[in-house]
Parts: structure tokens; C-alpha cells; sequence
């Protein structure tokens, strides 16, 4: 990339730095630091996993809606070639998971059915989570694409 930039002239050079650098700093305002994901296998199925939310913040988080269903229930995070498969086929039905209140310095562990077996999951080992949620009387909604970093303990997590 250094040696495309280096084609551009100063000017125009100056401008794409100051657009990436506003992009990346966009981008570290929607992340929530407070909040933390991890996925790990569960001993009740191969198929199933444990999904741990951490709050380290020192205030609850309420109405929170973690959304992991892009990393879990698509297809081709479990290595299935999706090219002429029909789309309604490609995701498995999942629900976000919902948590009423989240304290302080706490976490709460659920259990969710990924879309096939965890040894065959070949996605990231570290991901977003998107988020909504009622935190210090503000709330978020889809559109302000608030997120968590999601660690990902599966065996062939890459």
C-alpha cells in the first residue's frame, strides 16, 4: 500500500491519510471496551457452545442484545462451500442472546447450538459481536453499529 501512496500526489496523498485515520478512529468509538465475549466448546454436544459475556464497567448494562449470529450459525464459518447452495440454507435460525441486566464486574454464561460441528469451525479467533443496549441513561440502537471483541476457543479457530 505504501508504494501505491507513494504514485498519488502530496495533496491527494494527505486527503486518503486523513479519510483512513478518520475511518479507524470512527471505528474504535463504537467499540464497547466494557464489554467482552468469549466462545468456548460445550461438554453437552459437539455441536453446541458456551458464549460468555463480561461486563468490567462499573455500572450494569441493561436491555443488552449481544448478536453472534453471524460467527456461529453461517455455513461457511464451519467449512460447507456455499456457492450453490440456496441462501435460506446457508444460515441456521438463531436468536441473539438477551440479557435483562448485566451488574457491574460480572459475567453470565449462555449455552447456543452453532451451525455445525466446533472441530469443523475454521472462522476467526477474534471477532465482533454487534450490540445493543441501556447503559448510564443513553441507549444504543443497530444503526449506531456498537460491538465487543468476541475470542473464539474453538479448536481450529484461526
Amino acid at each position: 500500500m505504501i508504494e501505491l501512496l507513494n504514485l498519488l500526489d502530496a495533496a491527494t496523498r494527505e486527503k486518503l491519510l486523513e479519510a483512513l485515520n478518520a475511518a479507524e478512529d470512527a471505528k474504535a468509538k463504537r467499540e464497547v471496551q466494557d464489554l467482552r465475549a468469549k466462545v468456548t466448546a460445550s461438554q453437552e454436544s459437539p455441536t453446541c457452545c458456551d458464549i460468555e459475556i463480561s461486563n468490567s464497567a462499573n455500572s450494569p448494562y441493561k436491555n443488552l442484545r449481544v448478536m453472534y449470529e453471524s460467527t456461529l450459525l453461517w455455513a461457511e464459518r464451519f467449512g460447507v462451500d456455499t456457492t450453490h447452495m440456496p441462501e435460506e440454507w446457508q444460515y441456521q435460525e438463531g436468536e441473539p442472546i438477551l440479557i435483562e441486566e448485566l451488574a457491574p464486574h460480572s459475567s453470565l454464561k449462555f449455552r447456543r447450538e452453532a451451525y455445525g460441528n466446533l472441530v469443523r469451525y475454521d472462522g476467526p479467533r477474534s471477532t465482533k459481536f454487534e450490540l445493543v443496549y441501556d447503559f448510564e441513561g443513553t441507549h444504543s440502537t443497530p444503526e449506531d453499529k456498537r460491538w465487543c471483541q468476541a475470542d473464539i476457543s474453538l479448536p481450529n479457530a484461526r
